[in-house]
């Protein structure tokens, strides 16, 4: 079979995974790994947002219109000139690796979307690779393995599985698995632990056959890469970790393309199951506030749960709580607040919102560094660090101005 076909690009589940990257300037390839590199958009050694912000628009051209590798090139050597970026390795190398490894990732991301809808009447995927001189030994092993959808083996076997990686899926009803004569049986993994020769770092246990950073499914969606991306971006220098956040205000389109149909299904069904989502991430001036408060959040990104978004849809019906409306939107109004103020009596960040048809404000109350449980990769709960929308509610603008009460960390009251 032959492996992935960028040219096949694009659908729309492969543009949505590009597209819900952040840009994050790093120093190093390394800087981001696993999980966390399928929520970054990277470069290495690009560290000036402006060019990441071009080289993130020749490859989105790439993923949503097909544009090949030569025109890729075209566009990369312009953002290359204008911002003067001297790059290691030679041209030729660093654009096939950037246009190949981010085409294939999207392209297999939105592959595992579509996998998870068909997985009732499909519900086992086959591995292959593209059979010539140039796979992987281990990848070569893997040739054909059929297990279920969801078996855990997904996790980190998922392709790409490396630099270069052409392997791929398919997926098998039970009718064509029985045609087909081969049997659901699982690889075992091996894990060796893989150190940086340059640097002496040691990167951990890292199943065999496959790649230092590449060892995650690209299109599985946890909540614990979001809090460990989150927590990334609290690492980085100042200057550059404000500049990450201010990009991030351009995720809430895509965030509430998911969340607005969560919100409706949680209504629907009437009940909370224990799910968290991500809804934003603190604004530069935020960040630097809690810092500054001796409140320096451990991730940068803003959750809730399903418990407390019933809490606040059943509230919602009355005429002193936030309108459903404005609940749906949550993204969207966390990324472009009225203002941001920090609870004095109550240590705790307020978002304040305009409420449509309404002569108070919305409020949303956000704990910082809250213990959450979480299911992390391995489907079990675990206890994770995050900065969590706890409650919500309406209150007369002229309470919000009590200095003694609340100070304004961004925008006006």
């Amino acid at each position: 079979m032959p492996g992935i076909n960028v040219g096949d690009l694009p659908f729309q589940e492969a543009i949505d995974h590009f597209r819900e990257k952040l840009i994050v300037p790093t120093e190093f390839w390394d800087d981001f790994l696993a999980l966390t590199r399928a929520k970054a958009f990277t470069v290495a050694g690009a560290v000036k947002t402006d060019l990441l912000v071009d080289v993130r628009a020749a490859v989105d051209a790439a993923i949503a219109d097909g544009t090949t590798i030569t025109e890729f090139r075209s566009r990369f050597d312009e953002a290359v000139q204008r911002h003067g970026w001297s790059y290691k390795g030679s041209r030729g190398w660093r654009t096939r690796v950037i246009y190949d490894n981010n085409l294939r990732s999207a392209s297999m991301a939105g592959r595992w979307k579509q996998l998870q809808t068909t997985k009732a009447t499909r519900p086992y995927l086959q591995y292959f690779t593209v059979g010539d001189a140039r796979v992987r030994p281990a990848h070569q092993r893997w040739n054909l393995t059929v297990l279920p959808v969801d078996d855990d083996w997904w996790d980190t076997h998922m392709p790409p599985n490396g630099w270069g990686c052409r392997c791929t899926v398919r997926s098998l009803s039970q009718r064509e698995l029985e045609r087909s004569g081969q049997a659901v049986s699982r690889p075992e993994i091996n894990l060796t632990e893989r150190i940086n020769p340059a640097t002496g770092e040691i990167y951990g246990q890292v199943p065999e056959g496959i790649d230092v950073g590449w060892d995650y499914n690209v299109g599985k969606a946890w909540l614990g890469p979001d809090i460990a991306f989150g927590e990334k971006i609290m690492s980085l220098p100042a200057s550059m970790r404000d500049a990450v956040l201010k990009n991030a205000r351009d995720l809430a389109p895509h965030l509430s393309k998911q969340f607005s149909p969560w919100v409706d299904a949680l209504a629907n069904r009437g009940r909370a199951l224990g799910e968290i989502r991500t809804v934003g991430y603190l604004s530069p001036a935020v960040a630097d506030y809690l810092e500054m408060q001796g409140h320096a959040p451990t991730t940068a990104v803003v959750t809730i749960t399903d418990k407390d978004v019933m809490h606040m849809l059943r509230d919602a019906k009355d005429d002193r709580h936030v309108p459903a409306g404005v609940m749906r939107s949550l993204p969207d109004e966390i990324a472009a607040p009225q203002a941001v103020l920090w609870d004095k009596r109550d240590p705790a960040v307020l978002y304040v919102i305009d409420a449509p048809g309404e002569d108070r404000k919305a409020k949303f109350v956000v704990r910082i560094n809250f213990s959450i449980k979480a299911r992390g990769r391995d489907d079990r709960r675990h206890s994770v660090e995050t900065n969590s929308v706890r409650s919500g509610g309406l209150i007369k603008q002229h309470n919000l101005r009590e200095s003694g009460a609340y100070e304004i960390i961004e925008g006006e009251i």
